[in-house]
């Protein structure tokens, strides 16, 4: 009988371990999209994720603008495009793993003027923050 009571127990301690550690080792993904408002796209855009200010990862979207970060844990990410050719983006994605295994964005991006593009610098500048997009 102390033997079935033992095995008993050892079970459900491996079991409560087996599925501490199932969940500690849940990962999610941060997915989207970049649309250029004006033209087409061009091409591939770095794209880099930040986790609480700091660069964690980087990669080029493929030609139709598309990009994942895999193997992230549930936190607050911002996903920041830095490319001459646009202004300056810095999105906050939300990865919450007890609602989704997966958090998409969708970032519309706004050509420079050519002049702004090359680098020098003519005329008002616009605050991208201050550009209100309507759907």
């Amino acid at each position: 009988m102390r033997s079935a009571a033992s095995r008993a127990s050892l079970l459900c301690f491996g079991l409560l371990f087996l599925a501490g550690t199932a969940s500690a080792q849940q990962v999610g993904s941060v997915v989207g999209e970049l649309h250029v408002i004006r033209g087409d796209f061009p091409g591939r855009v770095l794209v880099e994720l930040q986790l609480h200010s700091s660069p964690i990862a980087s990669q080029y979207t493929d030609e139709q603008g598309k990009f994942a970060f895999t193997s992230l844990t549930n936190n607050l990410y911002h996903v920041i495009v830095r490319d001459q050719r646009f202004y300056p983006i810095d999105q906050i994605a939300v990865l919450d793993l007890s609602i989704t295994s997966s958090t998409m964005v969708q970032i519309q991006l706004m050509p420079r003027e050519k002049s702004q593009a090359s680098g020098s610098s003519q005329g008002p500048s616009i605050e991208p923050s201050a550009i209100m997009l309507q759907e």
